[in-house]
């Protein structure tokens, strides 16, 4: 079994096939090496035997030659090539070949040659004639050839040995380990601990442990880490998880969260409860939000839905219930293709709401009818005293006539002030819906408006580029004309007005938006006027509120109000920065998407009745 396992392992199997190869490769080595020095011992064994022929040729055959007995000279050459490894012998004399014997082909020839001399009596030495032989390296190069043929059989046998010893090896004492701990790792879990790895081995001597025992003790030291901070995690997740639980449980809104696909991956069990949904609750998790939908209309749970306007990544409806009760769903994007639903019971809202529009309705109602009764006998008093002072003007003295003409002021503030009020509480009341605006429009429109006030004070205006923002441009108009008309207005004497308008980009990339708020834009309207003293900055947004009496500055403190409560209806926020003789700066913000609301019904119309003229 661990053979094959042994056998069947990548890691083994490169491990054998590379001891296998060093081993041929250090065999074959030690072969070539000794071939060639057995090659070295035949080569000096040729040159035994030349030594040999040279020493015969010296003696006998130099004297056969000078005595010119040609049959010795045969019959020495005969033994010569009789020699081992000798094919080919000569006698060469004067250049010319006198005697030979064997044959000359050899396929690996070593020819020697060497001189034959002769001293006669009395002489020094002298070359007589030379001696050529033929030696052949083919016995040598074919006992070499057996040799390695015997060698490459027991190097085989060998190596099969050895590859068999190493397979043996592997598997007593690595491969059956190494499978050991892959088996222990892959059945790891911590659900149930397992215990620490103990290999099927002696243990090892103090000191004395081996790799496998290093890589052991690491795996149980790295198991037992990792099973305290599973438990660790496990115990925080369950802790989670019951606050969550809590949490939805508890809460009064429902929570559904989807994913990508719009499957419902957590479900708050108030989500049922608030559909009022009967025994097959639509509501649960892994259900298709399609499918939860279909199923409340299939039951006639939801009777009616209102698609609200709302944030780029977030979408509102409204829903009314066949209860008679509302739900608001809050839907927002999340990253990582999500989506969170909020689902809110508005009804007490939704009440309050419609009572608010009534109570609305019948105060414009009320202020409609309120300043066409004022006005009326306003109007009648200032036209009796105005016509008996045209007609008693020579009977009246001056204090007479100083009376009549503080009681006609009186009357016109009066019906000024009326007027005001009605202008203020038609802010909320008389609203347009919101609709894209150009600022740089409506600023164009409050200007030439403002003609006649600018050129009367000479009034330098600077404007920068206004962008277009969701708002009632009716009351974007209105608000630009307040702001403009008291930077106008409200300056020393003596001096020219300078007035700038500018507008800023709010937002989470470039400047963070105001108290949190969503991103928007902030407008400024700057001037070099008399200033205000900080203590003053909450009251002059009060309605009929003045920090100047009309022989001053001329105007009923409305303005600054009606801006607020415009301001404010569009979810924004209006301030001021100012200081004695420094002039001011107002600052509006304006959110990118202000709160939805349905206008509030206008009343009907009362044509207001011809104002009798006096007699």
């Amino acid at each position: 079994m661990n053979l094959r396992a042994t056998l069947r392992s990548r890691v083994g199997r490169t491990l054998i096939a590379g001891i296998a190869l060093l081993s041929l490769l250090v065999m074959l080595g030690a072969t070539a090496v000794q071939f060639y020095r057995d090659y070295r011992i035949g080569l000096a064994g040729l040159r035994a035997t030349l030594e040999q022929v040279s020493q015969i040729a010296d003696s006998s055959l130099s004297l056969a030659i000078w005595t010119e007995n040609d049959a010795q000279i045969r019959a020495l050459l005969d033994s010569l090539v009789n020699m081992p490894d000798l094919y080919y012998a000569e006698v060469v004399e004067h250049g010319q070949v006198r005697a030979r014997a064997g044959q000359s082909s050899v396929s690996h020839p070593v020819e020697f040659e060497t001189p034959l001399r002769f001293a006669p009596e009395g002489q020094a030495p002298a070359e007589i004639a030379r001696l050529r032989v033929v030696a052949g390296e083919d016995a040598i190069r074919a006992q070499l050839i057996r040799r390695l043929g015997q060698r490459l059989s027991i190097t085989a046998v060998e190596i099969v040995a050895l590859t068999l010893f190493v397979i043996l090896f592997l598997s007593r004492y690595l491969t059956r380990h190494l499978q050991a701990i892959a088996r222990y790792i892959e059945a790891l879990e911590f659900e149930r601990d397992p215990g620490d790895l103990r290999l099927d081995r002696a243990p090892p001597p103090p000191g004395g442990a081996d790799e496998l025992d290093v890589v052991v003790a690491s795996i149980n030291q790295t198991r037992r880490k990792l099973a305290g901070l599973y438990a660790g995690e496990r115990s925080r997740s369950e802790i989670a998880r019951r606050h969550l639980d809590y949490a939805l449980t508890h809460m009064t809104e429902g929570l559904a969260l989807l994913d990508a696909e719009g499957v419902a991956l957590l479900i708050s069990p108030r989500l049922n409860e608030l559909y009022g949904a009967d025994a097959a609750a639509p509501w649960a998790e892994g259900r298709a939000l399609a499918a939860i939908d279909a199923a409340l209309v299939q039951q006639g749970t939801v009777g009616e839905e209102v698609a609200l306007a709302g944030a780029s990544d977030a979408r509102l409806l409204e829903r009314r219930l066949r209860d008679g009760r509302w739900v608001l769903v809050r839907e927002r994007a999340l990253p990582g293709g999500r989506t969170l639903q909020l689902h809110t019971d508005v009804s007490l809202l939704k009440q309050r709401e419609l009572e608010l529009r009534r109570s609305n309705a019948d105060l414009e109602q009320f202020a409609y009818v309120a300043s066409h009764d004022l006005q009326e006998p306003l109007r009648m008093v200032t036209g009796y005293l105005q016509l008996l002072e045209r007609r008693y003007r020579d009977k009246l003295d001056d204090s007479a006539r100083e009376f009549i003409a503080i009681a006609v002021d009186g009357a016109k503030r009066m019906q000024q002030l009326i007027l005001d009020l009605l202008t203020f509480s038609r802010v909320s009341t008389r609203g347009q819906p919101y609709a894209p605006t150009d600022m740089e429009q409506a600023l164009t429109e409050t200007l030439a408006n403002l003609e006649t006030a600018i050129q009367e004070h000479a009034a330098d205006i600077h404007r920068q580029p206004l962008p277009t923002v969701l708002a009632d441009p009716a009351q974007m108009r209105m608000l630009l004309q307040n702001l403009l008309v008291n930077a106008i207005r409200f300056h020393r004497p003596g001096q020219q007005p300078q007035v700038s308008i500018a507008a800023e980009r709010l937002d989470h990339a470039r400047r963070p938006p105001l108290d949190g708020q969503a991103s928007g834009w902030l407008f400024s309207v700057r001037d070099n006027g008399i200033g205000i003293e900080p203590r003053f900055f909450e009251r002059i947004f009060v309605i009929f509120q003045r920090l100047h009496t009309r022989q001053e500055y001329p105007g009923t403190g409305i303005g600054l109000a009606v801006c607020k409560k415009i301001v404010e209806r569009h979810g924004g926020r209006i301030w001021v920065e100012s200081a004695p003789e420094q002039g001011a700066c107002f600052s509006f913000f304006l959110p990118d998407h202000p709160p939805m609301l349905d206008p509030i019904p206008r009343p009907g119309a009362h044509a207001t009745p011809p104002t009798p003229e006096p007699p």
